[in-house]
């Protein structure tokens, strides 16, 4: 949030709050979702994971749903395996009452197993919705 103060004349001073934009909040979450994408794309989905909960976690521990939901919200579904889908719901899930992105990103997720994993769906996301 950023805070200007103009003085006007007789000594009326006016106070402008602006809010964070939503570009300002993702800047730096979209260079470490690259590097997710990146090591999905050379298979080591192991390391990626661990990028995934580490910073899903912080912000969540921080307190930072609008930030996690900007993160939900642009997150590209179609290059993360199915590991990491069931991944980020389960990193997710117990702050599902906070991140309003969470509902949508869960609906896109059930598409997206439904045709890579049909018989397996109902198993991977067990308690994740």
């Amino acid at each position: 949030m950023a805070i200007h103060t103009n003085d006007l004349d007789e000594g009326t001073t006016v106070v402008l709050v602006a809010a964070e934009t939503e570009s300002s909040v993702l800047a730096e979450p979209l260079a470490w979702l690259e590097d997710i994408y990146s090591l999905v794309a050379a298979g080591d989905s192991r390391a990626a994971a661990d990028i995934l909960c580490e910073r899903i976690d912080d912000m969540l521990l921080a307190g930072e749903f609008a930030r996690c939901d900007g993160v939900l919200r642009s997150i590209d579904i179609g290059r993360l395996d199915s590991k990491l889908l069931v991944t980020l719901l389960s990193v997710t899930v117990a702050a599902a009452g906070q991140l309003t992105e969470r509902s949508r990103l869960v609906t896109k997720i059930e598409r997206r197993l439904a045709k890579d994993a049909p018989e397996r769906i109902e198993r991977m996301l067990e308690g994740l919705r």
